[in-house]
């Protein structure tokens, strides 16, 4: 195994990939993401990781796809109008979503953020699975001690748990870069 597959942290193996990604790999990788949150998705997002899975096992057609793409896009910014002042409520929900929006992402897709007041763009498949791995890290982190308080204790906890779901990811993204099992929709 190459020093590269030996990280730990999702984002650094993520980096190290380069240009070089392969945009088929990444897709699956963000599908599994998402599996991991599959709980904290709405109906909106769940059905366009589902069309990502079918898409990438070659079930659905690429305008199925770009439909999926869209409607996660949409799914963010219901989400983000929902955000309760107290991001610890529900600030897992929009997460999630930015998530499932970054698996399905494709080049002509653009969600508004209205936090920003403007679109986000992803300028490629390798930037959308670093995002995916982040959105899904903190949504998962954030769903697990959302109510602890002090707040310094949830924002304590929240990180441990980002950082070790980073590197359940790692090993994940590890093991589809070996071409050794995990396939998309498979339950993490």
């Amino acid at each position: 195994m190459s020093d590269r597959l030996d990280a730990d942290d999702v984002h650094a193996l993520l980096a190290s990939l380069g240009p070089q990604g392969d945009a088929h790999i990444l897709r699956a990788f963000s599908a599994v993401c998402c599996r991991r949150i599959w709980e904290h998705l709405t109906a909106e997002s769940r059905a366009a990781v589902g069309i990502v899975e079918a898409w990438l096992a070659g079930l659905t057609t690429d305008e199925d796809l770009v439909r999926a793409s869209q409607s996660a896009a949409d799914a963010v910014a219901t989400a983000e109008r929902r955000l309760d002042i107290h991001i610890a409520r529900n600030g897992h929900l929009f997460h999630a979503a930015l998530a499932a929006a970054a698996c399905a992402w494709l080049p002509e897709t653009k969600f508004e953020l209205i936090t920003t007041g403007r679109g986000r763009v992803i300028k490629d498949s390798l930037e959308a699975a670093a995002l995916c791995a982040s959105q899904s890290a903190t949504g998962h982190a954030i769903a697990g001690f959302q109510h602890l308080t002090p707040v310094e204790a949830m924002h304590a906890a929240v990180e441990t748990a980002w950082i070790a779901e980073s590197a359940e990811q790692a090993a994940i993204l590890r093991t589809l870069l070996e071409g050794q099992g995990n396939h998309p929709g498979d339950e993490a």
